[in-house]
């Protein structure tokens, strides 16, 4: 019969599927805090450029966890920096996108331009 080694350097299930529910709840919590109310209807689009430096910290701050997950899940596809970082701008620009049918909220290129390194910091501290 053949050994286990020592050290096996690959995710064990339990660490993949505690990744992937920790995952799936921080998508959750961060579609619920950039898409509340809820309201979605045709509206124009209003830009906003401000950066308020409270602002960016908390963009910052609330991708980092999902680029850490990302690189957690032990998924071929996003062990590599590349792509869980180019998988979390592509949810940036999906949530950025889906505000502009919210009433009182404002798409802002600066989100995207925060939340990318908040997710590419996360991956790092991976």
């Amino acid at each position: 019969m053949g050994r286990r080694p020592a050290f096996d350097a690959r995710p064990s299930d339990t660490s993949t599927r505690l990744a992937v529910a920790l995952l799936g709840y921080f998508v959750l919590v961060t579609l619920v805090i950039t898409l509340t109310p809820f309201d979605f209807a045709r509206r124009p689009v209003h830009l906003s450029w401000i950066m308020a430096p409270s602002d960016i910290v908390a963009n910052i701050a609330l991708f980092l966890p999902i680029g850490f997950l990302l690189r957690s899940l032990g998924v071929r596809w996003t062990r590599r920096v590349r792509h869980a970082v180019l998988f979390a701008a592509a949810f940036s620009l999906l949530l950025e996108t889906a505000q502009i049918f919210i009433a009182g909220r404002f798409v802002s290129p600066i989100d995207l331009a925060t939340h990318t390194p908040g997710a590419y910091l996360g991956v790092l501290l991976r």
